[in-house]
């Protein structure tokens, strides 16, 4: 099936299913309630918003101890039935390491960019 340009897998998965399969997979896909939707290609266009967008926010963000993340940290909300990669993510941590190709879970406040693909 097919969505706003997005392949949606049928076969329902487990979140832990999702992520073994994540971590394996050339690919990326998020991972609404047990569907896996893959990831469309990059533009060049959708890069250059989003780093204009991380160039104006790091700098302010990071004064106030909030990191902004772009596309490859995941976030998983809705007690772990919803993963996906934003844009753009800020995050205000307390100064927690996390390592490379973790998820956040459940920030207080979700906030993201999303772009879609323009025709």
């Amino acid at each position: 099936m097919t969505t706003a340009g997005v392949q949606i897998t049928e076969a329902a998965l487990s979140a832990e299913a999702y992520l073994k399969k994540e971590q394996a997979s050339e690919q990326r896909h998020e991972f609404y309630f047990g569907k896996l939707l893959a990831m469309p290609g990059e533009s060049v266009t959708a890069n250059d918003i989003i780093n204009n967008c991380l160039e104006l926010l790091r700098r302010p963000l990071r004064a106030q101890g909030v990191r902004v993340f772009t596309h490859d940290i995941k976030l998983a909300v809705k007690n772990g039935q919803v993963y996906r990669y934003p844009d753009l993510m800020a995050v205000a941590d307390s100064g927690e390491v996390m390592p490379p190709k973790s998820t956040w879970f459940e920030p207080k406040l979700a906030d993201g960019l999303l772009s879609h693909v323009l025709d």
